[in-house]
């Protein structure tokens, strides 16, 4: 199963405050008891971003707490991740970074299957171009993708809302206050998604019907929405 989320912000105390919480440490336990609860036989966490502060002391505390975390894991950067390429010295962290994350990028592709129809979905840790910030000022415009048709999912907004847009979901912890299954994330696109599009996939929508016919040894990829890197 995978399983998304973003904004965890480790040891933020100014986070765990607008989170309820009187102590940072009460607010980072509970989102790392969730973390914990994942399956490591099968689970695979994607977390789309802001893992602490962005300081070198929270940044390592942070990948500290989250190499205990016994699932496979994957990183889209965020702008308080200083492995992300908007920052000058990204390339002294990537070594850190993959002791940890099986993957580190700034944006990635995946597809969901809902009923008979492969959506194509798009991770980032920034909402689309337009979509908004939790500042009066949208930032970071150069780094966010431009709405092109496909689902995003996001992070950084801190909305509690876990529909940002026509397309798009946020997956951050402040709306769901849990890792965000990837059945969650399919009933949403079910929900956003017209009856006929889902059924057909329409000109100019990116959804791609699944073949009722593929061959024996083809077969096992269509069984189900998780896509290897190699098929990808």
């Amino acid at each position: 199963m995978r399983y998304y989320t973003a904004d965890l912000h480790l040891g933020h105390q100014l986070v765990a405050e607008t989170r309820g919480y009187d102590y940072t440490q009460d607010h980072d336990d509970e989102l790392l008891d969730a973390l914990h609860a994942l399956n490591p036989k099968g689970d695979q966490l994607y977390i789309l971003g802001d893992l602490s502060g962005g300081s070198k002391r929270a940044t390592e505390r942070a990948l500290d707490l989250l190499a205990e975390v016994p699932v496979t894991k994957h990183l889209i950067l965020g702008n308080h991740d200083p492995a992300h390429p908007m920052h000058r010295d990204a390339w002294k962290w990537q070594r850190r970074y993959l002791q940890v994350f099986e993957s580190v990028q700034p944006y990635a592709r995946q597809r969901f299957a809902v009923d008979t129809v492969r959506h194509e979905v798009l991770l980032s840790h920034f909402p689309y171009q337009g979509g908004g910030d939790h500042t009066e000022l949208e930032r970071y415009g150069q780094y966010r993708l431009p709405l092109m048709g496909r689902w995003l999912l996001h992070g950084h907004t801190h909305s509690p809302h876990k529909r940002s847009g026509t397309h798009s979901i946020h997956v951050g912890w402040d709306a769901w206050r849990r890792p965000v299954r990837e059945d969650d994330i399919t009933d949403l696109i079910r929900e956003g998604t017209p009856s006929l599009l889902r059924h057909r996939g329409l000109r100019g929508h990116p959804a791609i019907p699944i073949p009722t016919t593929v061959p024996e040894r083809t077969a096992a990829r269509f069984t189900g929405p998780t896509i290897t890197p190699e098929e990808n």
